[in-house]
């Protein structure tokens, strides 16, 4: 049997990771196709927030006479590692199974000197056409893993390997993801990336927020994230935001991965509510919640009255309590759930009244004074309900769903005062108002509302 390379060494602890140079992973090299170039086929995978359930499929080998193999009720343990790694992404993962593939041929695989016949054939082997195929092997002589590609459907990792955060490095790369320091370290092809990131879309690992890596650590200029899982900076336990942004367009463009996408996971949810008030209260609770423990923790304008490990109860923390607020559900598999809301009535600074091109109102001429209403986002049904005082007579739209009035002045005075204010489901805003200038049109004037004037506030 030939010794395993300096990696495996490294990865017990006997070396330093800084000392990381010869190959962990296996996985070939191939011709990276830019994400901008691809064609969109699924645009929802590329919003962030929209939950993505993918399959796995687990291959134990064994020898010919059913000995040996990876023990199948560790394959949880595995499912678990992956899910912490990527579900707080959003991304999760769904065990389709596992089985037995009694062939001693491929219980060690051989690929010394390049050789990747047993490999080829063994990820053809109980091949799982919707999911992701993990082979898991008693031991193989070049590599802890291997994925059949950078964008693919199968990997093959040793037993010992196959219960630790390894297992996510080579999921990572059949969703797309390149090693963090492709084509800068030594012995890897590539181009390298330069150590400011200005070539980082088209060098390295193709993603800016990586720094630059050369495999060497925090040396020669070089400044890696030593915690990313596509790195050799064994143990690693993350991925990037730009990362995670190239699996979800892969996801969305990729006919090989949207065919093991999946309807079936049990993923962990937090109710939703658009606003919360004072002093009523509101109770938010976690589905799919399995057997982790919550964590809760919530936004300073947020009193929490009470919780457990599945639901929280809260309440605006004062009546004059307003702006953005939320609550955060902390798990204990590292998943993160937020919910994001409003609290209290609308806050009056954001609303802006200002007349039509910023003139001046004219006598007995119809024109628009409008109201902008800033706050962040409009939300629910109470988002564009508005309450103007001026005389019934002066006005011709006055619908909740505008956010303008059409108004006339009246006889010949000097200026009129208009206000607003906004309302959603804890009650209105305070009022806004405005004095604006009303001048008498010249004789023969048919433009006069749209010409430039003085607004007095």
């Amino acid at each position: 049997m030939k010794t395993k390379t300096l990696h495996l060494i490294i990865f017990f602890g006997l070396l330093t990771s800084l000392e990381l140079k010869a190959q962990l992973c296996g996985t070939p090299q191939t011709t990276n196709f830019p994400t901008n170039h691809r064609t969109i086929i699924n645009q929802s995978f590329l919003n962030n927030n929209e939950s993505i359930c993918f399959n796995v499929f687990y291959h134990i080998v064994r020898q010919d006479n059913g000995s040996g193999g990876f023990n199948a009720t560790l394959l949880d343990d595995v499912n678990e590692k992956l899910n912490n790694s990527f579900n707080p992404h959003s991304l999760n993962i769904n065990n389709l199974g596992f089985d037995y593939i009694d062939n001693t041929t491929y219980y060690n695989i051989d690929d010394s000197d390049n050789n990747n016949t047993e490999f080829n054939a063994l990820v053809q082997i109980n091949n799982i056409p919707n999911a992701i195929n993990i082979y898991i092997v008693n031991n193989a002589v070049s590599y802890a893993g291997k994925s059949n590609g950078i964008l693919s459907q199968a990997l093959v990792i040793e037993s010992s390997w196959a219960n630790t955060q390894v297992i996510s490095h080579e999921v990572g790369h059949c969703l797309d993801l390149w090693h963090t320091f492709q084509g800068t370290a030594i012995g890897f092809d590539g181009c390298a990336e330069a150590i400011d990131g200005s070539n980082c879309t088209t060098c390295g690992d193709y993603v800016c927020d990586t720094p630059a890596d050369a495999n060497t650590g925090n040396s020669g200029g070089y400044t890696p994230n030593m915690d990313n899982i596509m790195s050799y900076y064994y143990p690693f336990n993350e991925f990037s935001n730009g990362q995670i942004d190239r699996v979800r367009n892969a996801f969305a463009t990729s006919s090989v991965l949207q065919q093991i996408v999946s309807n079936s996971c049990r993923i962990a949810e937090l109710s939703p509510i658009d606003y919360l008030c004072y002093p009523a209260n509101k109770t938010l609770t976690i589905s799919n919640l399995e057997d982790s423990t919550t964590t809760w923790q919530v936004s300073s304008n947020v009193t929490i009255l009470s919780s457990n490990n599945s639901s929280i109860t809260v309440r605006a923390k004062y009546s004059n309590s307003t702006g953005n607020g939320w609550v955060k559900a902390t798990l204990s598999n590292n998943i993160v759930l937020q919910e994001d809301f409003k609290v209290g009535v609308p806050d009056v600074s954001v609303i802006t009244l200002e007349s039509f091109n910023s003139a001046p109102l004219v006598t007995g001429t119809f024109t628009n004074v409008t109201a902008r209403y800033n706050w962040l986002i409009d939300v629910g049904q109470f988002g564009h309900v508005w309450e103007w005082i001026v005389p019934s007579s002066q006005v011709i739209s006055n619908s909740p769903s505008y956010s303008y009035i059409h108004v006339s002045p009246l006889g010949n005075p000097t200026s009129i005062y208009i206000k607003t204010r906004a309302c959603n489901e804890c009650g209105p805003s305070e009022w806004k108002g405005k004095w604006f200038i009303v001048e008498t049109p010249p004789a023969g004037c048919t433009s006069c509302p749209t010409r430039p004037g003085i607004i007095h506030y």
